[in-house]
């Protein structure tokens, strides 16, 4: 799903939004006080510093670009914090409003009042936080305990392959948990929604019967059941963040040729904005970009030293990136029954790599025809033929 961030300075400046901003913040700041979350007090006067914190406004758009919700969120500048003062112990891992707001703190967190919700007379006064708030370092350790309970009341346990993951005990519901939202698939419409009214009755959520957009993907659903996954929104933003979105495409991620070219030296480039064009592309290639793997792979191993060169290659996929954001995968929906379940594909390319002799390695994993995992790259051994290239690659796949 598009989103533009904006700040508070911005959007009580935005004549034709400020109204819905102002809206936003009040619903943001009246979910703080009915969840309890913070008591005012005065300023502690045992030394401990408040923490100040920050609206974080964000404008959602839907698959054609119109504004449909203004979102605020008051967060804590959890970077401030100070470790075995305000936390001891760090660790993070459907749509629930407000999620971090129903778990209680176990420290004395002072914060800043909310901003533009100072109390008036009591301007210097603090809020003691009775919950954790968004920001503060240990929000996330803190809601996945509280979730795990929930869940596990409701019938739903996290799998051995992914605490992520929870399935009910006949396996016919299975739930992925990201932050706050949440992916459900279930083989029965009433048994979903039973759930669904369950778990509202412990935590307010939002529910989408078929989404079309969940964590950067787009879902486009056909009445067979078939669904295509793309990534066109992270594409775009990526193209914008690099100044690439006027660029020409190109047919291939890359030249014949790129691992050679990459050894070549050049003049050094900023390794930061490196790094994050590679971090990206690499959220990308894991997702449903399989045809990138290779490229991203190989650019990759100069995400330490960038050069010129590095950087022309990394544009060079960007103009394919350009030209092929609509590209998906699909999955189909088949009858496990009649098909091959789990199948692994796996190929080497026998000392492609001219100046080091290694092999690429590929492997693609396939449930019913769909693809569910894949990967490229380069293995620690050396193989010493073509055979056993194929024989490492085939162990990797396994």
């Amino acid at each position: 799903m598009l989103a533009n961030v904006v700040t508070y300075r911005q959007a009580l400046s935005d004549l034709c939004q400020e109204d819905a901003w102002k809206a936003a913040m009040k619903q943001g700041y009246d979910s703080l006080t009915n969840h309890n979350t913070g008591e005012l007090v005065p300023y502690p006067s045992d030394g401990t510093k408040a923490i100040g914190g920050m609206w974080r406004l964000t404008c959602k758009r839907n698959e054609f670009g119109e504004v449909y919700r203004h979102k605020a969120r008051w967060v804590v500048l959890g970077n401030h914090q100070e470790h075995m003062i305000h936390y001891f112990d760090t660790w993070a891992l459907f749509d629930i409003e407000t999620a971090f707001l129903h778990s209680k703190m176990d420290a004395n967190v002072y914060v800043k009042q909310v901003k533009g919700f100072e109390v008036s007379g009591k301007e210097g006064w603090v809020w003691r936080l009775n919950r954790s708030l968004y920001g503060t370092k240990k929000a996330p350790r803190m809601w996945k305990a509280k979730l795990v309970g929930v869940l596990g009341s409701l019938g739903m346990r996290p799998t051995r392959a992914d605490d992520l993951l929870y399935s009910n005990k006949d396996q016919s519901l299975f739930l992925h948990v990201h932050v706050d939202d949440s992916f459900l698939i279930g083989k029965q419409e009433n048994e979903i929604l039973s759930f669904l009214n369950s778990l509202n009755v412990i935590l307010k959520l939002k529910y989408q019967k078929r989404p079309t957009h969940h964590l950067g993907y787009c879902l486009n659903w056909s009445s067979k059941g078939t669904v295509r996954l793309s990534q066109q929104d992270p594409i775009s933003q990526l193209l914008k963040d690099h100044d690439m979105e006027n660029s020409r495409s190109v047919k291939t991620p890359c030249n014949r040729n790129l691992l050679k070219e990459l050894e070549v030296i050049g003049d050094p480039v900023s390794i930061t904005s490196y790094q994050q064009a590679i971090g990206s592309l690499n959220y990308l290639a894991q997702h449903t970009r399989p045809d990138i793997s290779f490229t991203v792979n190989a650019l990759s191993r100069y995400a330490t030293q960038p050069t010129a060169r590095h950087w022309v290659s990394l544009k060079h996929l960007f103009c394919y990136l350009k030209g092929s954001s609509g590209l998906c995968l699909t999955y189909k929906n088949l009858d496990t029954h009649t098909c091959d379940a789990l199948v692994g594909w796996a190929d080497a390319d026998y000392a492609n790599d001219q100046i080091e002799q290694n092999s690429i390695t590929r492997n693609l994993i396939t449930f019913c025809g769909n693809p569910v995992s894949w990967l490229s790259k380069k293995p620690l051994v050396v193989a010493q033929s073509t055979t056993e290239a194929e024989f490492i690659s085939m162990n990797i796949c396994a």
